[in-house]
């Protein structure tokens, strides 16, 4: 669903602030903060802080963004994204608006879904080719959609059962023009079709529709947009695996397309070919679909889900489906919601994410790979020195020399006078005393190495390092779910 790199991101170190310039790689912020946008993929995580994004959670195709494929329990950060306005987790990629209105996409991009004009998967953020003027954007499972300009919207990536919306099946590398859409508002992609809301709220959508996830009152694709039946005041949509649902100027929220586990919310299992009204919700203020359920956020600050819960995504404490809404355990102050394939999450008014369900790959953020039926809280992020960009002679356990050089580049701590070379695998820096850390003791000395470094900040749990991360034991599902 939803969901942005920074003129300045706050890097605490312990229990000091110290202020660290744009895009810097790795760099973390020790807890979540207010205003934090939200993203739940497939299996992976991802939040906007102050234009800096972290992501947590599976990685195979390195849609975490920080330059592995290494599977992560907690927010680790994303280089190469300055100024992000918005991000938005996929399958196994994820993309960011900028500020400039250019796009940012990386992980996986077997079929063009990074919108660089090439097939090459990206560990690390990448331009999409001819963007500069986005608005928004969307992850789905193999293809990305943005709205551009005046409302434009373009796609890119897979075009099977049309998709992409320009009228044809040819899947693209970069971005198409999705035919007779001026005014779009809002764009959300599942796996297999594209919805967006046009206008003053109809909704419109396109692609792949076996259960009647565009809304027509038909089960035929179509590779242009079709209009959903009967909503003209929609506020938000969401698009599911095979079912969609808006959130409508009322507070109502209704849904279309499959129904196996009651995730249309009206009471029964029923597929529907055109929107039905979720039972029982008339404050909703955000609306967010997953992998066969659906979640909402009320007016009062709680949440609700419904539809599937083998792995407790429905939040309720209980792994019972639910063919109406559900109350999540011990939410009260939700600002925000983003269900991911069998997990959600929600960020509070206070800038605190919690989430719930399937774990397995470290998508809770929780710094553990467990499943659960009740909301847990998303920890800090680690805490770790950033790789040293483009340094190919360098080990990658040699964090300590890229700590250092990064500190004295970017002009954080005290000049000491002199230049020297901190050691065979740093260059010549002009040396400074770097920022002490009081949770972390003091940054050690430059001539010091990374092992030292690393011991004595993982003593304190204030720095962790990525060097040797634990092998995911992943358990849950991992097709996309938006």
């Amino acid at each position: 669903m939803v969901r942005t790199a920074v003129i300045a991101v706050l890097v605490v170190l312990g229990g000091l602030t110290a202020l660290a310039p744009a895009g810097a790689a790795g760099a973390q912020l020790d807890s979540p903060a207010p205003g934090a946008t939200l993203s739940a993929g497939s299996a992976h995580t991802c939040r906007l802080v102050s234009g800096s994004i972290q992501c947590t959670g599976y990685n195979i195709g390195g849609q975490l963004g920080d330059g592995t494929t290494a599977s992560a329990s907690k927010l680790v950060g994303v280089a190469g994204v300055p100024n992000a306005v918005s991000v938005d987790a996929g399958d196994f990629h994820t993309c960011a608006v900028v500020g400039s209105g250019a796009l940012r996409c990386w992980g996986r991009n077997t079929v063009g879904q990074l919108g660089n004009n090439t097939t090459i998967n990206s560990l690390t953020p990448v331009a999409v080719t001819g963007i500069t003027n986005a608005k928004s954007v969307s992850a789905g499972s193999n293809h990305s959609c943005a709205i551009v300009g005046t409302g434009g919207v373009r796609c890119w990536g897979n075009n099977f059962n049309g998709k992409l919306g320009d009228g044809s099946l040819t899947s693209s590398n970069s971005p198409v023009t999705v035919t007779g859409i001026s005014d779009a508002v809002s764009v959300t992609t599942g796996p297999g079709f594209t919805c967006a809301i046009v206008g003053s709220g109809t909704v419109k959508c396109w692609g792949f529709n076996s259960t009647g996830m565009l809304g027509n009152g038909t089960v035929v694709d179509s590779s242009t947009p079709v209009t959903v039946t009967g909503i003209t005041n929609a506020v938000s949509v969401s698009a599911g695996t095979f079912h969609a649902c808006a959130k409508l100027a009322t507070g109502e929220v209704k849904c279309w397309g499959a129904n196996t586990f009651g995730q249309l919310g009206n009471g029964t299992n029923s597929n529907s070919t055109t929107p039905v009204t979720v039972s029982g919700i008339t404050t909703a203020t955000e609306v967010s679909v997953g992998n066969g359920f659906s979640c909402a956020v009320l007016g009062s600050g709680g949440a609700r889900c419904w539809g599937s819960n083998n792995f407790g995504q429905l939040g309720d404490g209980t792994n019972s489906n639910s063919t109406t809404p559900v109350t999540v355990t011990g939410i009260t102050t939700a600002a925000s919601i983003s269900a991911g394939a069998a997990y959600a999450c929600v960020a509070l008014t206070s800038g605190t994410v919690r989430c719930w369900g399937s774990g397995g790959d470290g998508q809770l953020g929780d710094g553990t790979n467990t499943t659960t039926s009740v909301p847990v809280t998303m920890a800090a992020g680690l805490c770790q020195a950033p790789p040293n960009p483009g340094f190919g002679d360098v080990p990658g356990n040699a964090y300590y020399t890229f700590a250092v050089s990064w500190l004295v580049g970017k002009n954080i701590g005290e000049f000491q006078g002199s230049t020297h070379a901190t050691g065979q695998n740093d260059r010549a820096t002009r040396t400074r005393r770097p920022l002490e850390a009081p949770a972390c003791h003091a940054i050690p000395s430059p001539r010091r190495n990374a092992t030292t470094f690393m011991n004595a900040c993982q003593s304190t749990g204030s720095f962790r390092s990525r060097a040797s991360p634990a092998n995911s034991n992943a358990t849950g599902p991992r097709s996309h779910a938006k």
